[in-house]
């Protein structure tokens, strides 16, 4: 349950609570006017009003202040905002841009609540969903975006995410112009790009990110002629291409390049 939801189910049984009360009022008032009417009492109208006339507007005023406290709460800054401390950190966008709790789960480090791994796979998150977030966990290293709704444009705003390690961006719509954004982190170590668009084209883009170690290729579009790009990591240590065009030779030949290099690929 998201935390608006939470919000307008508190209001109500608050709501709810305040006219219970006033509906108790109500009957013990009655109930006591009968019993002085049926002992021939007579009733102090001055007073009686009075004091009817104060609790109405004491019913009215907690209604009011109740009202407001919770419309604060709802139109509050909708960017995102980290809580917790330890090692769980969440990070909750408030109002009409609330998603599921569980986008939002993040490992923090030791030293307050910076934010350093976000996982939003599977989730119906936008581009701007993704700004958001970026620009609240800039020091993020690691961001999971597999089988989301983002589009190339969306990567543009990883430049922002300058510490950033893992990318994963599986099973989304991005084709070759995503790897152009990708390739300025120059910081990158693992980067999925398993069953999207890209071609041989776009692993152009990737020779120039030194630093990658692990790159997961499979279900894409490369050939063995993209697999030259990859020449130029030094570091690289595994490759997977299960379910690509690439051969057996194709990866023989990038070996004599990267003798250290272990690759995942089924004949």
């Amino acid at each position: 349950m998201d935390v608006f939801t939470q919000r307008v189910i508190a209001f109500l049984c608050v709501v709810g609570g305040c006219y219970a009360i006033w509906l108790i009022y109500d009957c013990v008032k009655k109930g006591a006017r009968e019993k002085r009417q049926a002992n021939g009492f007579r009733k102090k109208g001055h007073y009686s009003t009075e004091i009817n006339w104060l609790l109405e507007i004491a019913g009215s005023a907690t209604l009011l202040v109740v009202t407001g406290a919770f419309l604060v709460s709802c139109t509050r800054d909708s960017s995102p905002q980290s809580t917790g401390s330890g090692a769980d950190c969440y990070l909750q966008i408030s109002g009409n841009r609330t998603l599921p709790s569980r986008a939002f789960r993040f490992q923090g480090n030791n030293i307050g609540n910076t934010i350093n791994a976000v996982d939003l796979a599977c989730l119906p998150i936008t581009d701007e969903d993704v700004r958001i977030i970026i620009e609240h966990a800039p020091d993020m290293l690691f961001i999971n975006l597999a089988a989301t709704n983002i589009t190339d444009d969306c990567l543009d705003e990883l430049r922002y995410a300058s510490q950033l390690k893992s990318l994963v961006v599986g099973r989304t719509g991005i084709t070759d112009s995503s790897l152009r954004y990708i390739a300025r982190l120059k910081g990158l170590e693992y980067l999925s790009l398993d069953s999207t668009q890209i071609t041989d084209a776009g692993l152009a883009y990737v020779r120039d990110m030194t630093d990658l170690t692990d790159l997961d290729l499979r279900r894409t579009c490369v050939t063995d002629k993209g697999l030259k790009s990859l020449r130029e990591l030094p570091h690289l240590e595994h490759l997977e291409v299960y379910g690509t065009a690439v051969t057996q030779d194709g990866v023989r030949e990038l070996m004599t390049h990267l003798p250290d290099l272990q690759c995942d690929i089924v004949f």
